[in-house]
């Protein structure tokens, strides 16, 4: 994994904002999750880089392209303490690109 999250996070009280980055392999279906020690997420903001473009079952839209581009999503796990960033896309070993994210979150 190359998910690299900023040295230093802004306190706002007990919430917490945490940015980080992510490589394109971090985005394949069956990553691990990633931790986030110390936080309870709250939200997960993407901004990813290079979003999949898809092609669409028998559609057609104006110009004649039947793609449509998906950005990268964000999935908490169940405790809220870590998540997992994946491209859709419909094949687990396909990525999405690398891209930035923001959690938001409070003190644990």
């Amino acid at each position: 994994m190359a998910v690299t999250f900023s040295k230093r996070p802004i306190y706002l009280g007990d919430r917490i904002i945490l940015t980080g980055s992510y490589e394109a392999g971090d985005t394949v279906i069956t990553t691990a999750a990633i931790p986030v020690p110390g936080i309870l997420i709250d939200a997960i903001a993407v901004t990813g880089l290079a979003p999949t473009n898809i092609v669409l079952d028998n559609a057609t839209v104006a110009g004649g392209a039947g793609t449509i581009n998906l950005a990268t999503q964000a999935a908490l796990s169940a405790d809220r303490r870590s998540f997992q960033l994946f491209g859709i896309d419909g094949s687990p070993a396909t990525n999405n690109g690398a891209g930035k994210f923001t959690v938001y979150g409070r003190r644990a």
